[in-house]
């Protein structure tokens, strides 16, 4: 084989080794003569083949030695040079080399390598032969040192030593720039000084972008994330792509320093063809100059499509550089938009500015694939009598989108005096959620009552469409007087109960007034299920004992109960309906069955009053089946019954191994189980008291759940709560640092000092405190949710005065615990000048010490306005609290009993809850577990549950058990009359209790670890995260002689292993302990055993 074709086989075989390289090649690699543009791709396989060469030479030469020629023709290496490696030097050529001056052995070096033609081939034999040479010791050869060493004059020994820690790209861009000193150099090229990448420096100077040193400064500036310190190497294929773009920019005379900018943006998305096209556009079209435009929308001049851009150039007609700005959304849209809808909002008179309000519609209504653009609604919205602006109807989307109705809703809200502009967009958020007639319905109840204003009306509407009847409403309206907007929205508590319960209150209780009708509601007890639309005999004796007891749970299934059995002794006596022959027999069938139906219910009324007093006002299926028998009978039926509802209501009940039909009834009562499952699982749950028999129990734990049901007399006062939402908008920019100048001047402290402030006049220092506090979890949450949440609750709304002591809490403690764990952290964030302008703003020259820093300036403003916004806030809250009506101690509170059982009907508990595990009969097995049911005595029923055990936990005790608590779930109907914080402040009251009387080690919750462990009711999910969870601290060892810890508002978290089900079934790692008995000890040893989880 010739030596030409052995060099070619040797080259094919190289670059094929190196391809896989190519990708990983870093352009910092090449040197400054390098030509990435001309046969790139080429070259770039040509380079990984030297590199693959280089880095193999010896392996190469250990195949063949014949292919050293070929190995010294890829590198450029002359035949003179040896490619073998040398042998170690002895001990006193080691020695000898640090007595050889430096630039001797750099003159050595430089004339050496300059032989060689490629970078490859200098770096090989650098560090094959020279590196021990050089005496300044470089850790290796990178395109610096190769410049440095061929065309640098002579460097200091300490200046060599920095070559190789220099960014190559930065170095040769400097260079390019005409800067010769090392100094100036090392400068710019050190790792870390600039934050563009090396080969991109470099490229804007090889380009021109940069000419001068002073004009480097255009290239600090922070890259896009993808490209950051570890992102992958900017690959040559990309640098060309760049340059493409750069040569672009510049002919068509943007400016250099704007282009030096142009990796700010994202560099996947350069593309230099499409940037070419839409460059041509604007020039065809006579817009604004490029220079003027690239200034204001940037990268949309590559990333947007032609087609968009033709579109916004020739059928908007933006012309300026501000006019085109205003479409940069339009111009990312992924389609070209309608040109029929701009066009024909162009012929309604909308200029290109108004185009711009309306670019959101135009986008939306281009998502409606295979439907006609609304061309007749939006005319109808632009003409009278409606009358909308461009920028209005740029806001309907929701009409536009769905524009069948729309002409018919409009005509219905104008009908009834809301045709203006302002209230045609406020009753949008109601056009896909209600109909043209149920809107006519309820704008006809509503009549001429004024609200505050339109968006309180379609709040309103929307409520009351979404889940009342208007029947209740109209029979309101017509027999007590409703005057005032507000009388409507109150009214919504009580309409849902029924036209006949409504009925029943007006006609036979004389309740003839709204406030009178509303003061029975604030008293009443249970109402939260009541409802009766027909107010007949039956209905009303039950209602009659309802009223009486002013309890009313009960009414709802006391009904059902006695319907069920009329039924049943109808169909016994006539059959079923579907068994009649023809229409005829069917209709004289319904006409025989109400008959039947109305004479046994004359039957029963009599007896229903006695049968009511005696059960305490709950009716059982078997009871009222036997109203109907002797007065004997239905006697002995009440006798065993009583006594069987009033073991049950003690957490106790039947334990024999087989059931009665009245025991099953009972059972399914009072725990809302189905008898089916009664029956099947109770040999599986009976036989376990057992396991309580060692501790020490009640005879029933007093619990008392504070009522969340308040009356509210005044509205409350909108601005101040609005001025929270303010403030947190004020706390971002603050945060951000964007605008600061401009946040600053909305902060003036003789606000702080006015004898008449109130939220709304110190929204801004307040948003500083929110902003100083903001890294606490609570505070992070209170902005992200809560406070957008409360300030949206209605007046009337049966959260509001929940929501106000959440507020209360939020001033009193949750702020300034935060305050006092941040404001450190946020005073050091800001610079002194910044720290001394920010604290003049705030608290103004006089209160501020001279000889302070900024920044402690900043810290005394901090603490001097905290002192007085939140005093400001507590005593406007205080006169909010002050709008509800005071309620009679009784009826602010439900006095309930809690019992701790293992009796077999409390299994059933968990149907009551609907808990996930109610069939799991493994669990009520073990002896560390029971249930505590809560019962409500007066409405004789179970309104609470939560699971409970009694086992060890070695990381707080080594003997004595803890009592660990989870699954707190209060019935539906409770949860929504009753405060959440009450609830479980009362269930780890009675725990305490326990835990202190049979001297346990710790009362204990668990992490809920993503599954619904703490409860199913999700209210109660949410207090236990940001009232426990996101307070808690890490466990650490009790002192001893300490009293017994009651860490309720902050709970100490341990890792420990618990098992939530059965044993060895759903592991949590993590419990949360709010109480600890004063005994507890950790020795030295235990401690070590223990993992502590930091904060």
């Amino acid at each position: 084989m010739s030596d030409q074709s052995g060099y070619r086989a040797f080259r094919t075989h190289a670059i094929e080794q190196g391809r896989d390289t190519v990708k990983r090649l870093a352009i910092s690699d090449y040197d400054e003569s390098a030509d990435v543009h001309s046969r790139y791709t080429q070259r770039i396989a040509l380079r990984a083949a030297r590199r693959w060469v280089q880095n193999n030479v010896s392996d190469l030469l250990a195949e063949d030695s014949d292919q050293a020629l070929h190995i010294r023709r890829m590198l450029g290496i002359p035949a003179s040079q040896s490619l073998a490696k040398p042998e170690a030097w002895p001990w006193y050529g080691k020695l000898g080399i640090f007595f050889v001056p430096h630039w001797l052995t750099w003159q050595y070096t430089r004339r050496q390598l300059a032989k060689t033609r490629t970078y490859e081939g200098r770096s090989f034999l650098y560090e094959t032969f020279y590196e021990r040479v050089v005496t300044c010791r470089l850790n290796r050869y990178t395109p610096a040192v190769d410049q440095a060493i061929q065309g640098m004059p002579l460097l200091s020994y300490e200046r060599a030593r920095q070559l190789d820690r220099l960014d190559a790209g930065w170095f040769m861009a400097v260079r390019k720039v005409g800067v010769e000193s090392f100094a100036r150099i090392e400068h710019y090229a050190r790792y870390g000084s600039f934050r563009l990448k090396g080969p991109l420096a470099n490229l804007l100077a090889l380009t021109n972008v940069v000419q001068t040193e002073a004009e480097l400064a255009w290239l600090d500036y922070q890259m896009k994330e993808r490209y950051h310190a570890h992102a992958p190497e900017i690959t040559p294929e990309a640098l060309r792509t760049f340059k493409q773009a750069i040569d672009l920019l510049l002919a068509n005379g943007v400016k250099r320093k704007q282009v030096a900018g142009i990796f700010r943006h994202d560099l996947d998305a350069i593309d230099p063809d499409r940037l070419e096209v839409n460059l041509q556009l604007i020039v065809a079209s006579g817009a604004a100059g490029a220079e003027a435009i690239y200034e204001v929308i940037g990268e949309s001049l590559w990333r947007a499509s032609s087609a968009n851009w033709a579109f916004v150039l020739d059928v908007v007609k933006a012309r300026s550089a501000d006019q085109i700005q205003h479409f940069k959304r339009m111009l990312a849209h992924y389609c070209k938009p309608s040109s029929l809808l701009v066009e024909h909002l162009i012929a309604l008179g909308a200029s290109v500015e108004d185009l711009a309000h309306c670019q959101t519609l135009i986008l939306e209504l281009n998502k409606r694939e295979g439907e006609g653009e609304p061309l007749a609604e939006i005319a109808l919205l632009a003409g009278a009598p409606y009358c909308l602006s461009f920028e209005q109807i740029g806001q309907c989307c929701t009409y536009l989108a769905r524009p069948g109705a729309l002409q018919e809703y409009l005509a219905v809200i104008e009908r009834h005096g809301y045709g203006y502009p302002e209230a045609v967009l406020g009753f949008q958020r109601a056009y896909t959620d209600i109909g043209v007639q149920s809107l006519e319905t309820w704008l006809e109840i509503k009549g001429q009552r004024k609200p505050r204003k339109e968006r309180e009306l379609v709040d309103w509407i929307m409520r009351c469409a979404g889940t009342l009847a208007a029947q209740p409403y109209h029979y309101l309206l017509a027999t007590v007087p409703m005057p005032e907007f507000s009388h409507l929205c109150q009214a919504e508590r009580v309409v849902r109960f029924g036209t006949g319960t409504l009925q029943y209150l007006v006609e036979d209780k004389g309740l003839d007034s709204f406030k009178a009708i509303m003061d029975w509601y604030y008293k009443a007890r249970g109402v939260h299920t009541l409802c009766c639309w027909d107010l007949n005999s039956t209905s009303r004796v039950l209602l009659d004992d309802a009223f009486r007891r002013n309890h009313f749970a009960a009414f709802t299934e006391n009904l059902s109960c006695i319907m069920r059995a009329i039924d049943d002794r109808v169909l016994a006596d006539i059959g079923y309906r579907h068994k009649q022959p023809d229409d005829a027999a069917r209709e004289r069938y319904d006409e025989r069955r109400e008959a039947l139906a109305q004479a046994e219910c004359l039957k029963l009324l009599p007896r229903l009053p006695a049968i009511l007093n005696q059960t305490g006002g709950v009716l059982l299926p078997s009871m009222v089946r036997h109203a109907w028998s002797s007065a004997e009978q239905l006697q002995e039926k009440m006798d065993a019954l009583v006594p069987l509802v009033e073991s049950l209501l003690m957490g106790r009940g039947p334990s024999g191994a087989e059931l009665q039909a009245q025991e099953v009834e009972a059972i399914s009562m009072i725990y809302k189980a189905d008898s089916h499952s009664v029956r099947s699982q109770w040999k599986n749950v009976l036989g376990f008291e057992s396991h309580m028999a060692g501790l020490k129990l009640w005879d029933g734990y007093p619990m008392r759940w504070a009522r969340s049901i308040r009356r509210m007399e005044k509205r409350l006062e909108r601005s101040s709560l609005q001025a929270l939402v303010q403030a947190k908008t004020i706390s971002a920019k603050i945060c951000s640092k964007k605008d600061f100048t401009d946040v600053c001047q909305a902060i003036r402290s003789k606000r702080l000092y006015d004898k008449s402030r109130d939220p709304q006049s110190v929204a801004a220092h307040l948003g500083v405190l929110f902003a100083a506090s903001r890294e606490d979890s609570l505070i992070g949450s209170w902005l992200e949710t809560d406070l957008g949440q409360i300030t949206a609750l209605e007046d009337f709304s049966a959260d509001i005065a929940e929501g106000l002591e959440q507020l209360d809490t939020l001033f009193t403690s949750t702020l300034p615990d935060a305050l006092e764990a941040h404001m450190p952290a946020f005073v050091v964030s800001f610079s002194d000048e910044q720290a001394d302008s920010l604290a003049k703003r705030m608290v103004g020259e006089a209160h501020l010490a001279e000889s302070q820093t900024g920044r402690g300036r900043l810290q005394a403003a901090l603490s001097h306005t905290q002192a007085i916004v939140l005093a400001t806030c507590a005593n406007w809250l205080k006169r909010e609290q002050g709008k509800f009506t005071a309620m009679p101690a009784n009826d602010e509170v439900t006095e309930l009993q809690a019992f701790v059982s293992k009796y077999p009907a409390v299994f059933f508990a968990r149907q009551a809850a609907n808990l996930c595990t109610r069939d799991d009969t493994d669990m009520w097995k073990e002896e560390r577990h029971a249930h505590m049911v809560v019962f409500d005595p007066v409405q004789r029923r179970l309104v609470g549950m939560a699971m409970i055990y009694f086992e060890s936990i070695p990381a707080l005790h080594p003997t004595k058990r803890c009592l660990i608590v989870r699954a707190i779930n209060p019935m539906d109907e409770m949860l929504a009359t009753h405060t959440v914080h009450s609830i479980v402040n009362a269930f780890f009251d009675v725990a305490v209790s326990i835990a202190q009387e049979n001297e346990l080690a710790a009362v204990l919750f668990p992490n809920p670890g993503g599954m619904h462990l703490l409860s199913n009711q999700s209210t109660v999910e949410k207090y236990f995260k940001k009232r426990l969870i996101e307070r808690a601290e890490p466990y650490r060892q009790i002192e001893p002689g300490a009293s017994a810890a009651n860490w309720r508002t902050r709970p100490r978290r341990l890792n420990t292993r618990f098992y939530a089900y059965a044993e060895g079934q759903q592991q949590v790692s993590e419990l949360y302990a709010v109480w600890a008995n004063s005994q507890i000890t950790l020795t030295a040893q235990k401690r070590r055993s223990v993992e502590y989880i930091d904060l």
